[in-house]
């Protein structure tokens, strides 16, 4: 029989001991995390190596400019008229400027000029990424180089996953920005990190995995601030969005989307709409991320021409231009309606997938 302390003193080390073992354990899950939401992109081919505006038929002009942070931003300016209404293509998490050639340059074809550019720790530099926060400054700083490039000319911004809360992100701070095209945004940071904690863990709505989940998210967001300077709410395109008001939001979403669900873009159009912000939302069924392009490349094109036009004031007889027509049509994304068929395949996609997916894998 074992001594009367050692009876009560065991279970509690023994208690002790296994509430140490899931610290451990969730401190090693939050790092984990952290470092897959932040590792850089893998290398892939050279830009210049690969599709450019060069094969699209554009007019165009290599550009650097300073980012948010001081470091040195490249892109492509398609060019127009300077004081032609002129549009900053926001692309996608771990993405480079190549994947929206596609629906850059049929919006250049119905006479807007556009920028699209790598954010820091994209394109031919990978580094660090944050899932929106470094990368709004750096869309802050490529609509400032853009306004530099076309001075006077009436500005929207387009977007893509990761890009789409971006696009919006700008707008709610940029006045200047008239008109705003997201498709497939996520709400906020902290809601789509828990979405694929809870999906690459496995775990299924309870109260006490929902108290496992806030803990994991807690330690990610301690980690990041220590690690990155910011923490997950820092990041929420949800709050952000009624200050777009009165300006017009395009919303589209692909209704079998597991990369972000639908439900963030349904949010985000009841928030908007509930501030006074004049929407129009598509749901695409069957869809899945980002596919509303792939399913229809020229209406997608046209749609997001006459978008523009109507709020930019481009002349109506130019928007004929917008579909593709025979052009690249394969390069980055253009808004498809609902029922539409999936296509077998696509060999480029606007964006990449959040954390807890691999790179290139369809959802």
């Amino acid at each position: 029989m074992l001594p009367r302390r050692l009876k009560y003193t065991l279970p509690l080390v023994a208690g002790l001991a296994a509430g140490g073992a899931a610290a451990g354990a969730a401190l090693a899950t939050a790092d984990y995390a952290v470092r897959q939401m932040t590792a850089p992109a893998r290398p892939r081919r050279p830009l210049q190596m690969g599709f450019t505006p060069f094969e699209a038929g554009v007019d165009f002009s290599d550009v650097t400019f300073p980012g948010g942070h001081d470091a040195p931003l490249r892109g492509w300016l398609l060019r127009r008229d300077p004081h032609a209404p002129a549009i900053l293509a926001c692309g996608g998490y771990r993405a480079q400027r190549s994947d929206l050639l596609g629906i850059s340059s049929s919006l250049w074809r119905a006479g807007f000029n556009v920028l699209l550019f790598d954010y820091k720790g994209y394109g031919d530099e990978p580094g660090p990424v944050t899932l929106g926060y470094w990368e709004l400054a750096d869309a802050r700083a490529a609509l400032g180089f853009l306004m530099e490039q076309c001075p006077g000319a009436p500005l929207g911004t387009i977007g893509f996953s990761m890009g789409a809360a971006i696009a919006i992100m700008v707008g709610a701070r940029e006045p200047q920005v008239r008109a705003v095209f997201a498709d497939s945004p996520f709400t906020d940071q902290r809601e789509i990190v828990r979405y694929h904690v809870a999906r690459d863990l496995r775990l299924s709505p309870s109260q006490r995995t929902e108290v496992l989940a806030g803990v994991l998210l807690a330690l990610i967001d301690r980690r990041l601030s220590r690690l990155f300077g910011f923490r997950l709410a820092d990041v929420d395109p949800l709050r952000d969005v009624a200050r777009l008001a009165p300006r017009p939001l395009f919303l589209i979403h692909g209704e079998a989307d597991r990369i972000i669900p639908v439900e963030h873009t349904r949010r985000m159009e009841r928030a908007a709409r509930d501030a006074g912000v004049p929407v129009e939302a598509n749901y695409v069924p069957d869809a899945g991320h980002c596919d509303a392009y792939f399913l229809d490349r020229n209406h997608y094109c046209a749609r997001a021409a006459r978008f523009f036009g109507a709020h930019l004031g481009v002349p109506p007889s130019s928007l004929a231009g917008a579909s593709l027509n025979g052009h690249v049509a394969a390069v980055g994304p253009a808004v498809s309606g609902p029922g539409l068929q999936r296509q077998a395949a696509h060999p480029a996609r606007p964006c990449i997938d959040p954390p807890g997916e691999v790179e290139g894998e369809r959802p």
